[in-house]
């Protein structure tokens, strides 16, 4: 498909037939493989051939779909030409203020998205050149031909660079600077005999340079080149341009007094321009006649074409009114659309400035949260280090002392202080560093004092069930604090004498609060047990416990023995 495009993208402006046929090629092969982009490109090149041949239906739906792909893509050639033939088109139409509001909304669309030299630029100021130059505004005319100049400056579409330069030189013809105006036509002429152009541009080249030849008097050369451009427009059926064509030769011979040649031509032209109703061609041609025949003596013939003059010369005027009319109202317009261009350049220019900023703020808080998070990860490795150096000098410690009570309150606090440590790790082993998986720190918290206590050989099933139970750090602490306490104490009072057993940590929540249960199926406490007045250490860090999560706590031990806890989250202190 690319290198199908690559293809008509050489040669449209030069063998339309055959890049007709790539283009059509090229199209199914992009629509079977759902290759948008490649379509889109080729639906211009199809287009172009319709636009070329004047099925102006068919051209225009295929554009229609192309150009949004296109701009989505940022393809500036192909979107450029799309443009282009939609705006001549508006303009033969005589849908002038339509065509000028394309151009405007297509120059901003283009100028929002690069502010770089590109094609679509350069293709849309080539046709305000046209545009301007029809409505006789020479010097805006000027401007956006050499800003079209600048922008195809890089480009090889040297069809495109001809077409400029034409109208260029046609602007100097109408200011009288003749010599400049032809120096650049022979430029464009030479030009396309090294790369090649479409008939239609050099058509044009060599009639504007011959009427400069014929202004210079030198009849020879102005014969020359109208011929040349008049048999170009005749293999194509060009009937407007052939009419220019044969009047331009008609008026060479009367001032070579071939009046009779001149009059054979003009009578060709006169058949053409009334068959196409060419009205303003129509009234030189008959005033051309009318002078011959009053030179010939035929005064009746002289006065009959006079007065077909005359009839459509009023027409003509009729109607040259009715479009100053129009062209008054229509600058008006283009004057709005000049500023509504303008104050959308200036909104496009501020909405850059703070997309910009905003983009510039966005990646500097992007780097002070990635440097935050890679500090809290730092202090959360930092601080399980140093639980962990503690956790393993008190278990040093333990192995030291004689007094078997007090190597077992040692190697309690160490569970405590390894219950801590865990939160720690989750913390920046995950990257979360403001909640933790509830489920996952219960499970391994439990099985690490399952191993502890009960050893690697051990017959404790265990049961924990805290789905989508996920906790800030100002909870998850005293939570696994307040539940190592009363797993520990299972293990160590609920299955005396090796006995197996369950254990089992639910943990569920509402919208406001946490209600947990921690059972076992042991032996259970003694029936004259007081809970609050007792003088274990554990059990009165259980209850402190309770009361930092503002919860409430229901011991029962009917089979084994279950603490009912509900609590609250508790909210983290920034």
């Amino acid at each position: 498909v690319d290198a199908l495009n690559a293809y008509c993208k050489r040669i449209y402006y030069s063998d339309q037939d055959s890049s007709f046929l790539g283009a059509s090629n090229s199209y199914e092969l992009a629509l079977s493989s759902g290759y948008e982009k490649g379509r889109a490109i080729a639906e211009v090149y199809i287009g172009f051939y319709y636009w070329w041949n004047n099925n102006l239906k068919k051209c225009t739906v295929l554009l229609e779909d192309a150009i949004p792909i296109l701009v989505k893509h940022r393809i500036y050639t192909e979107y450029g030409l799309a443009k282009l033939i939609t705006i001549l088109v508006l303009w033969a139409k005589g849908e002038m203020e339509e065509a000028f509001d394309v151009v405007h909304k297509a120059l901003i669309e283009i100028e929002s998205i690069t502010t770089k030299n590109n094609m679509a630029t350069a293709r849309l100021s080539g046709a305000l050149g046209v545009m301007y130059y029809d409505l006789n505004e020479l010097d805006l005319s000027l401007t956006n031909y050499n800003r079209a100049k600048i922008h195809s400056r890089s480009n090889t579409d040297f069809s495109f660079k001809a077409y400029i330069n034409i109208g260029i030189a046609a602007i100097k013809k109408k200011q009288n600077k003749l010599s400049a105006a032809k120096s650049i036509l022979e430029q464009a002429i030479e030009q396309s005999k090294v790369h090649g152009m479409l008939w239609v541009l050099e058509a044009r080249a060599c009639y504007e340079i011959g009427t400069i030849f014929k202004l210079e008097n030198n009849l020879e050369r102005a014969a020359e080149f109208m011929e040349h451009s008049y048999r170009l427009r005749e293999i194509h059926h060009a009937k407007p341009g052939m009419v220019s064509n044969l009047i331009a030769l008609a008026e060479i011979e009367i001032i070579k007094k071939k009046n009779n040649v001149a009059l054979e031509k003009l009578n060709t032209a006169l058949k053409i321009a009334t068959t196409e109703n060419l009205k303003p061609k129509q009234t030189r041609i008959l005033y051309l006649i009318s002078n011959l025949y009053e030179e010939q003596g035929d005064l009746d013939s002289a006065f009959t074409f006079l007065k077909k003059h005359n009839t459509i010369a009023r027409e003509v005027e009729l109607e040259e009114k009715t479009n100053r009319l129009k062209n008054i109202q229509l600058k008006y317009t283009i004057e709005k659309a000049k500023k509504d261009a303008e104050s959308q350049r200036k909104i496009n220019l501020e909405l850059k400035k703070a997309n910009k900023l905003i983009t510039k703020q966005k990646n500097e808080l992007a780097t002070s949260n990635h440097e935050k998070e890679i500090l809290l990860k730092e202090i959360h490795h930092r601080v399980k280090n140093n639980m962990q150096i503690i956790s393993s000098l008190m278990a040093l410690q333990s192995l030291q002392v004689n007094d078997k009570k007090l190597g077992a309150e040692l190697l309690t606090t160490r569970h405590r202080i390894q219950s801590m440590a865990m939160i720690h790790e989750m913390l920046y082993s995950t990257g979360e560093f403001s909640t933790i998986d509830y489920e996952q720190y219960l499970k391994q918290l439990i099985n690490r004092l399952i191993s502890s206590i009960k050893g690697a050989e051990n017959n404790i099933e265990v049961r924990v069930e805290a789905k989508s139970i996920k906790l800030n750090m100002d909870t998850s602490i005293p939570l696994g604090l307040l539940i190592n306490e009363l797993v520990t104490n299972s293990l160590k009072y609920a299955f005396p004498n090796g006995d197996g057993g369950n254990i089992s940590v639910v943990i569920k929540s509402d919208s406001q609060y946490y209600t947990m249960r921690v059972s076992d199926n042991g032996i259970g406490f003694p029936a004259d047990y007081d809970f609050e007045s007792t003088s274990s250490l554990g059990l009165r860090l259980v209850m402190n416990l309770v009361v930092q999560l503002e919860g409430s706590l229901v011991r029962s031990s009917t089979k084994g023995t279950q603490y009912d806890i509900t609590f609250k989250k508790i909210e983290s202190i920034v």
